[in-house]
């Protein structure tokens, strides 16, 4: 409890849901979310208490999928402008323009908290340095890896620019390298940097398959390649 463990699913739906959600009931339905992911956190830890693997933000991730359905079906929950479901069928990719290596590089870290700006990515690497510098290292090492992936795999220039690449792979690099990591494991920074990698396409992946939908990937690919690689070092410890 004092380590945070049932805030932070917490703060991210509240979040989440005051950003995607409009109209005269989006605070209210903001704090029921934000307290809902507290009890849906709970549940979770305890289901999953024998795998030994952390439920991360998956509540966040699911509670807020399932609330911004419910505008499908509930007028008091209105989707935002911005979530609008789209055809695959007439899908086109966009690689056109030039990446600004600088501003993708910095967004990555604000888009954890779905902020937009270079100076808030710049005061939260800080933060993250002042909070070890490992943390910081990992960090950096993340978001630079999915910033050249996705360039090299001939990802959206405007998508790189805004970190949205980026901030799914601070959070796996961080996780795997060190947050939780054994103390014999001295692999674990190579395998956090991999995978790191892999949310690139796992992003992409996710992102399109959400796209009829009209909903965010928010930090699925996260989970999804942390539990990857963390389940699969109950099999090769030394991964």
């Amino acid at each position: 409890m004092n380590s945070g463990l049932y805030g932070y699913n917490s703060v991210l739906t509240g979040i989440a849901l005051t950003l995607f959600l409009t109209g005269p009931s989006q605070w209210f339905i903001a704090l029921v979310g934000a307290a809902l992911a507290a009890i849906f956190s709970a549940a979770m830890v305890h289901f999953m208490r024998n795998t030994g693997i952390p439920i991360l933000t998956f509540p966040f991730i699911i509670l807020t999928w399932f609330m911004l359905l419910v505008s499908y079906k509930l007028k008091a929950f209105q989707l935002s402008p911005g979530l609008v479901p789209q055809d695959l069928s007439h899908w086109t990719l966009n690689i056109s323009g030039k990446v600004n290596w600088l501003e993708g590089s910095f967004n990555g870290i604000g888009q954890i908290f779905f902020l937009d700006s270079t100076l808030a990515g710049i005061l939260l690497f800080i933060g993250v340095f002042w909070a070890g510098w490992k943390y910081g290292l990992f960090s950096i090492l993340g978001n630079a890896f999915a910033l050249l992936i996705s360039f090299v795999l001939g990802g959206e220039h405007s998508l790189i620019i805004m970190g949205l690449y980026g901030y799914n792979a601070i959070l796996t690099c961080i996780a795997v390298s060190i947050v939780f990591k054994e103390d014999h494991n001295r692999f674990a920074p190579i395998s956090g940097i991999i995978a790191a990698c892999v949310t690139v396409p796992l992003s992409a992946s996710v992102a399109t398959w959400l796209l009829p939908y009209g909903l965010p990937a928010l930090t699925m690919p996260f989970v999804l390649s942390t539990w990857l690689f963390l389940g699969a070092r109950k099999v090769l410890p030394r991964l």
